[in-house]
């Protein structure tokens, strides 16, 4: 009767990209959010508005409900910090970074 007989297990690397692939720095915790500043709130909704009427689209095509939130406890003064929040990826910072960080910085000076 054949005895079956297992290969032994290859070792794994991590996948590209993943967490454990990521340097220490990038491993870092995120600064813990504040509760969401309402004026800043206010403005960023105000803007995304504006914005989605300028592009001809709705208005969680420039931003979700979340990220407004996310980036209103962040408080986030640059790009690095703003990549950070949750649904905002190097095509959002490219595109709208200038406009949020303003807000950010003019309501959070206010």
């Amino acid at each position: 009767m054949p005895v079956a007989v297992e290969a032994p297990a290859r070792p794994t690397r991590p996948a590209r990209g993943s967490r454990t692939a990521r340097s220490a720095a990038d491993q870092a915790a995120p600064e813990e959010p504040l509760p969401p500043d309402p004026a800043l709130l206010e403005a960023l909704r105000a803007w995304r508005t504006a914005e989605a009427r300028r592009r001809g689209v709705p208005a969680y095509c420039v931003l979700s409900n979340r990220t407004i939130e996310g980036i209103a406890g962040l408080r986030p003064r640059d790009e690095r910090a703003l990549l950070s929040v949750r649904g905002v990826g190097a095509k959002v910072v490219e595109q709208f970074g200038e406009a949020i960080l303003g807000l950010v910085r003019g309501v959070g000076s206010v």
